[in-house]
């Protein structure tokens, strides 16, 4: 999923509503969103060609965005509903 299909998805829901955090359908824990962190492409990882791209703009540099979950589990009810997975 990109942040542009997030945003898409999110975009018609409520801006006052919680958002949480459903993992592991087969046992499904619920968790509260810490935060969310960008983090760019290693660059080190690419050739000097690549390296130059990115620099120059002729490459738009890629990256990833980490929803990060709060320690523990949500303190009302731990577990989440085991059909959400259903409906994505």
């Amino acid at each position: 999923m990109t942040v542009g299909e997030m945003k898409e998805m999110l975009n018609p829901m409520d801006d006052d509503w919680e958002v949480r955090l459903a993992h592991q359908p087969s046992w499904p824990l619920a968790h509260f969103v810490k935060g969310v962190v960008e983090r760019p492409q290693d660059t080190d990882e690419l050739s000097e060609a690549e390296q130059e791209e990115i620099e120059n703009g002729a490459v738009k540099q890629t990256g990833v965005v980490w929803i990060v979950a709060e320690e523990g589990n949500c303190s009302d009810h731990p577990y989440a509903p085991k059909d959400l997975w259903d409906e994505c």
